[in-house]
């Protein structure tokens, strides 16, 4: 016959300890395991920094080829625009559209060019977000022309973004 073993408080709680004790020892070394693993690109701001542009790089063309395919008149567009302004905003982060509130838009100085003038601005994106640029106009424009807002965000590099993006504005 078998004898069914009586269990008594202290024997149950030093089994719970040295339960306890190996699911942490196992716990703390797949820790170690995993925080000592490096990712690629991962080890520093500057590797971070380099891993999207040439991600995007490798699936730009892709991208590009197949950019608009299925759109061939007016109609096309007319019927596929609301789907792909959604998309936009989805990649953005601005679906749903945050609530639009006042830009408090300054003029802080401005600066005279022989075919332009360069009018340095600062307006609040949201409420105490404060965003400054530079705003390009040109000196002879008989009507309003159409305007492209690009913020450069920010870089690793010690003179900032500017190293990296001055050549958006060619």
């Amino acid at each position: 016959m078998h004898e069914q073993k009586q269990w008594r408080p202290a024997t149950v709680l030093y089994h719970a300890k040295t339960i306890n004790s190996r699911i942490v020892c196992r716990a703390g070394f797949l820790f170690t395991l995993l925080v000592s693993l490096q990712v690629p690109g991962q080890e520093s701001a500057a590797g971070r920094q380099a891993a999207a542009p040439n991600q995007l790089k490798q699936v730009a063309p892709e991208i590009s080829a197949r950019c608009l395919e299925d759109i061939r008149s007016l109609e096309d567009w007319r019927r596929d625009r609301p789907e792909l302004r959604r998309q936009l905003l989805d990649m953005l982060g601005l679906d749903p559209l945050p609530p639009r509130t006042p830009l408090q838009v300054n003029i802080t100085g401005t600066l005279d060019r022989p075919l332009y003038r360069i009018e340095k601005v600062v307006f609040q994106s949201m409420p105490g977000l404060y965003v400054t640029g530079n705003f390009y106009v040109p000196t002879d424009a008989a009507q309003p022309l159409p305007t492209v807002l690009y913020l450069c965000g920010h870089a690793p590099h010690p003179l900032g973004a500017k190293v990296n993006y001055q050549d958006r504005a060619a």
